[in-house]
This record gives C-alpha cells, sequence and structure tokens, in this order.
C-alpha cells in the first residue's frame, strides 16, 4: 500500500551536506539553509520542524547520527539518510530467492523422512463372496501310470541233441570212404556276413544274393577244409536260364546242380525263383545243398558211388547228406533270427520238396534236415551207416 507523504518544511537556502560527508576543502560542512526534508521512511521517528528535536537523539533502529552534536559554527543534526526504492527492491528479492531455495529443500527432507517411516500401502486382500452353491469335490490324486508289462523274451529253440548212429560196418573201401569221411571230425563252423533270409523274384537280385551267399559259406568252411586235409580252393559258380544246364558231367535238368569233374562247379539256374519267390530260406538252403555236395566231391564221395549199389536209394543218401550239411549251416548263419518262429518253419520248409525219388521223401528230409540243425560235427549227417527205411 503507498505511505502518505511525508511534511514538508522550509529550510535554509544553500547545498544540504549528508551526515559524515566532508566538503572539497577538508573542512567540517559549512552552514546553510535547510533544504527539503528527505521522505520519511514508513517505519521511522516523524520529523521534527523547525531543526532538530530537542534532548538527545533517540535510539532508533540506525543508532544515533554520527554528526549529532555541534559542528563548526552551526547546528551539527542533519536529517537520517533516505532510504531508496532500489534497496528495498533488492531485499525482497534476495528473500524470495532464499524462500524459494530453502523451501524445496525443506519439502524434500520432510518427503524423503516421510516416506522413510512409512510403509507401503497394500491393497487387502478381498475375502470370498459366500457362495450358495455346494463346495466342489475335492479333486482325485492322478492313479500313477501303470508301467507297460515288458516284451515277452523271445521263446528258444528247442535244445535236442541227436541220438546216436550206428557204427561204420563195412572193409570195403567205397563203404569207408562215405562211412569213415576225415570231413565228420569237423564241427560245423560259424557263419558271418552273410545276407538276411529273403524272397528273390527276378534273376537280378538272384544272382548278387546267390553269389554273396556262396562266397559267405566258403569263407567259413575254407579253413575247415584245410584242417582235415581236403582241398580249400573255391569252388566256381554260374548262372543259367530255363531248366536245362550243361556241364562237364553232361546235361541235367534241376533248378540248381553240382558237377564234381575238375575240382568241382556250381550251377544255378532260372527255375530256382519258383521256389524262392515265396519262401525266404529257399535260396540258403538250395546253395547250401549244394555247397554239401562239393564237401562230398572233395572228399572223394562220387568217386565211391560208382563202386556202390546202383540205383535210386544210394543217390538218396547222398542227396539227404547234402540237405542235412545244408540245415546244420543255416543254424550257424548270423544273419538269422534263432527264435522260436522261425524254428517252426523249418519243418514245413523241409516237408515242402517234390519227392522226385531220388532227393529223399518228405518224411526223410524232415527227419535228417532237422538232425542235421541240432548237430554239432559234420559226422552226426553220415546217411550211409544206417537201413534203407531212414533214407526213403
Amino acid at each position: 500500500m503507498s505511505m502518505p507523504p511525508p511534511d514538508r518544511f522550509t529550510h535554509p537556502s544553500g547545498p544540504i551536506t549528508p551526515p559524515g560527508a566532508r566538503g572539497s576543502s577538508g573542512g567540517p560542512p559549512s552552514a546553510g539553509p535547510w533544504g527539503p526534508p528527505p521522505p520519511a521512511a514508513p517505519w521511522g521517528p516523524p520529523a521534527f520542524r523547525g531543526g532538530p528535536p530537542p534532548g538527545p537523539p533517540p535510539r532508533g533502529l540506525y543508532g544515533p547520527p554520527s554528526n549529532w552534536g555541534p559542528s563548526g559554527g552551526g547546528p551539527g543534526w542533519a536529517p537520517p539518510p533516505r532510504r531508496t526504492s532500489s534497496g528495498a527492491v533488492v531485499g525482497c528479492l534476495v528473500a524470495v530467492v532464499g524462500f524459494l531455495v530453502i523451501v524445496p529443500g525443506l519439502i524434500a527432507v520432510l518427503g524423503g523422512l516421510v516416506a522413510s517411516s512409512v510403509e507401503p500401502y497394500e491393497p487387502p486382500t478381498p475375502m470370498p463372496r459366500p457362495s450358495s452353491a455346494p463346495p466342489a469335490p475335492p479333486t482325485p490324486k492322478p492313479e500313477p501310470p501303470t508301467p507297460k508289462p515288458a516284451p515277452p523274451e523271445p521263446e528258444p529253440i528247442p535244445n535236442r541233441t541227436n541220438p546216436p548212429l550206428p557204427p561204420p560196418n563195412s572193409g570195403d573201401p567205397a563203404w569207408v570212404r562215405v562211412q569213415q569221411a576225415a570231413v565228420y571230425t569237423a564241427s560245423f563252423p560259424s557263419m558271418s556276413g552273410c545276407p538276411a533270409p529273403a524272397t528273390l523274384g527276378t534273376m537280378a537280385e538272384l544272382q548278387p544274393y546267390a553269389t554273396a551267399e556262396l562266397a559267405c559259406i566258403q569263407n567259413a568252411w575254407r579253413p575247415v577244409l584245410a584242417t582235415v586235409g581236403l582241398p580249400s580252393a573255391e569252388v566256381p559258380h554260374f548262372f543259367f536260364s530255363g531248366s536245362e544246364v550243361t556241364s562237364p558231367c553232361g546235361v541235367s535238368t534241376a533248378p540248381a546242380y553240382y558237377c564234381s569233374a575238375n575240382g568241382g562247379t556250381i550251377h544255378i539256374g532260372e527255375d530256382l525263383l519258383l521256389d524262392t519267390s515265396w519262401d525266404p530260406i529257399w535260396a540258403k538252403d538250395v546253395i547250401g545243398h549244394e555247397y554239401g555236395h562239393h564237401i562230398q566231391g572233395v572228399s572223394g564221395f562220387f568217386d565211391a558211388m560208382d563202386d556202390l549199389p546202383p540205383g535210386n536209394e544210394t543217390i538218396r543218401r547222398n542227396e539227404i547228406q547234402a540237405t542235412c550239411f545244408s540245415m546244420g549251416m543255416l543254424r550257424r548263419d548270423d544273419s538269422v533270427t534263432l527264435d522260436r518262429p522261425f524254428y517252426d518253419t523249418l519243418e514245413p520248409h523241409l516237408r515242402s520238396y517234390l519227392d522226385d525219388g531220388t532227393h529223399g521223401s518228405p518224411d526223410s528230409l524232415a527227419l535228417w534236415g532237422m538232425r542235421g540243425f541240432h548237430a554239432t560235427l559234420a559226422g552226426e549227417c553220415t546217411t550211409w551207416l544206417v537201413g534203407s527205411d531212414k533214407v526213403r
């Protein structure tokens, strides 16, 4: 708000010297007329008219003036200095700045104290509303899974021991050759790397299969033959189309054929496909059968047969023995799964051969074939020791 104007009074003429100021000559201030009094401060004592107030100077905010009392040739009192508006403005600004600096700091400090002492607000956990529905039944605990039963162990093949054969019964060199051959003392060798049983419908399939099977058999028998003093060279093999084959032994009609001349050769024909196309062990059996003839050939049986009784019985003894050798090889072939299902196919397979009067009847082939499968020694296939009723 505005202040009322100060009272004015008349001062002697002449310049006014501010309190405590000295003139340019360095002497005391000269006496002169009073000029107009300065405006009274809003909060100071009122100015007196006509001169200084009587008595001692008042003690106010500023203390006694420095020029109070007589000085020089005139009265020594001078009015208090006038407050300028610029000083008030500066004071206000200083106060405002101090307020702006101090108050935010206090707020920050108080806020930190409050924040450190007040725990964070957590809303209360809502209470579940009561339900009129009946409570749900408890969830049953899941039953532990039932372990799957282990697959049954494959039923093993029967462990059968062959009954012994009659002893040799002739001193005739031909009979001695077939009844007491050196190869009978050898065990059937293990065969590894042979092709697995398979059905074969074309010559393109049969030829590589038969070649691999024959190589596997010869690799197994070569050291055995050498051990008993027999030739162990590889036997050559050939393939032919149609039903007839011509060899050093002449012309023959057969799906497969062995010729003992010139160290022996094996011939495999197209008609073999009639049976290999549906029976997966047919090719193995026939190739093993023909190699069985080769064992007979290097043992001298074909030469001895020229001195044995003629007729189909001698031929049957020779053919049935080759089948017994073949089944003994099949038992040692690691490409075959030796379990009961496989075992149960063997006798039906042996009985499926056509009885042509020279290769043995189904009963005789089943008897000697299964005997060879359970045999340990090649001598357990000696068909030359039994009576005629066992080689029909």
